[in-house]
């Protein structure tokens, strides 16, 4: 088997066909699926697929395999109407781990066998930017400053520095690793509960309120302690939030609260990727406080 799999992805490499996708500047847009960049022929980087059209534009750009790092979890349904695998390998906005690197350049090698293979995250340019970056250095078919350079086309923040630590230290992992890496990936993982998420939050927000002393300077502090990336946080928590079993229980009003908290939160996260001025920053983060506030003077016990 393993013999078997070495001749598989050392013929699909030395054979796949040149797609002039991969030297495209710009990021394309197919419908329901924007901010699309080839990494690879067979490797894509881009949105969330929406809906049946979203999900057709990727069974027409030869996608079989899915690997969605976003925390939200693939539409599973849809992709096997359409005939493609998907595998869920949820991604923080801080570096990935080694273990997090190898899984997902194993699913991409593995993918690639039957057809292309899409990355997403929830907008496509961050940390699916950063997967299909690490995946193409891993396995010898990216230099560093190309994998830069296509990070650049997805749109990548620079505030986002745990993702390009990622990156530029990917070394290149042996295919003997890669074929000993035997997990069963799976197509959904489950979600945190809504108390793991809060925790979350309240760590993102005890970061930022720390960043907010040093007048949002993260020169100041560790490297690790990246403004926009918590704010990124607690987006994804309120999104994983508005799909959890617990909050279909909860009356209506929370849901209320919860789509502005959300609406906030991403004002926030917005702001520091603009690197606004202190005082602005001060102000969407308030209103980030104040959310969280109005929702706790409600429904905490």
């Amino acid at each position: 088997m393993l013999r078997l799999l070495s001749i598989l992805f050392l013929t699909y490499s030395f054979h796949s066909e040149k797609d002039a996708r991969t030297e495209a500047t710009l990021p394309l847009s197919f419908k329901d699926l924007s901010n699309v960049v080839f990494y690879q022929a067979d490797l894509i980087s881009g949105s969330k697929p929406e809906g049946k059209d979203g999900f057709a534009s990727l069974r027409e750009l030869g996608v079989k395999t899915l690997i969605c790092v976003d925390g939200v979890a693939p539409n599973v349904a849809l992709a096997t109407e359409f005939e493609i695998n998907t595998v869920h390998l949820p991604w923080k906005y801080n570096a990935p781990t080694d273990e997090q690197i190898l899984n997902v350049t194993t699913v991409f090698a593995r993918g690639r066998t039957v057809g292309n293979v899409y990355i997403h995250c929830h907008h496509g340019k961050h940390r699916s930017a950063a997967a299909a970056a690490v995946a193409s250095i891993a396995l010898g078919e990216m230099t560093l400053e190309q994998a830069i350079q296509r990070m650049h086309i997805s749109q990548t923040s620079q505030e986002y520095t745990g993702l390009w630590d990622a990156v530029e230290h990917t070394t290149r992992i042996p295919i003997e690793a890669i074929e000993k890496n035997k997990k069963e990936f799976q197509s959904i993982v489950k979600p945190e509960g809504m108390l793991d998420l809060m925790i979350t939050m309240d760590e993102a927000l005890d970061t930022l309120e720390l960043l907010q002393e040093n007048k949002w300077d993260s020169a100041l502090e560790e490297r690790s302690i990246v403004s926009a990336a918590e704010a990124g946080t607690i987006v994804e928590s309120y999104r994983m939030l508005q799909l959890s079993e617990e909050v279909n229980s909860l009356p209506v009003d929370f849901e209320t609260l919860l789509v502005n908290a959300l609406h906030q939160a991403n004002g926030l996260e917005d702001s520091l990727l603009q690197s606004l001025p202190p005082k602005k920053l001060d102000a969407h983060f308030e209103k980030v406080k104040q959310s969280c506030v109005a929702c706790h003077s409600v429904f905490r016990n």
